[in-house]
């Protein structure tokens, strides 16, 4: 209703994400959207890597102990992994849509299905756009399921939307 009969051309997002755009009416308004993805590519890997640090203190481990799962292999994404590597952690590395294409990680292994991830990582940490629809939706990616495969002391770090978790499972 917002822009209804508006001359609005371009909206611009200060986020990596679009989920809060109503993206159909935007292309039947001609409207373009852009977003700032990767801006906080670095400011989200200090984060995990601060996390990891204290975690790593606080419990006792090393990395080379840990194997870290990575979910969402984009601009946060990849750094993540590349840097775990470097700090010692095996990195298991899951994007189902890269796998699809034949893509694979960074240092030239193969993705591994989010099953195969959730049952093997100690630490799993999400990277991925909310999506709603088809076959990359990313809502609730985390569910009951995926909670139900996990080891019983993993432990699960969203960087995503909210929604890629769900909460209740």
């Amino acid at each position: 209703k917002l822009l209804e009969g508006s001359q609005v051309k371009l909206i611009a997002t200060a986020t990596i994400g679009f989920d809060h755009i109503d993206m159909e009416y935007c292309r039947t308004a001609a409207i373009t959207v852009s977003t700032a993805a990767g801006s906080n590519a670095r400011g989200v890997l200090q984060w995990i890597g601060g996390a990891l640090a204290y975690a790593s203190q606080q419990q006792g481990w090393q990395p080379a102990q840990k194997t870290l799962g990575v979910v969402g292999i984009g601009h946060v994404g990849s750094l993540v992994a590349r840097y775990a590597g470097l700090w010692g952690f095996n990195v298991l590395c899951c994007d189902p849509p890269r796998a699809r294409y034949g893509e694979v990680t960074h240092d030239g292994r193969p993705f591994v299905g989010l099953d195969e991830l959730s049952a093997q990582s100690d630490i799993i940490t999400f990277h991925v756009p909310l999506s709603r629809a088809g076959e990359d939706a990313t809502l609730h990616m985390a569910d009951s399921d995926f909670f139900g495969t996990l080891r019983g002391n993993a432990v699960v770090i969203n960087s995503s939307r909210g929604e890629v978790i769900d909460t209740a499972a």
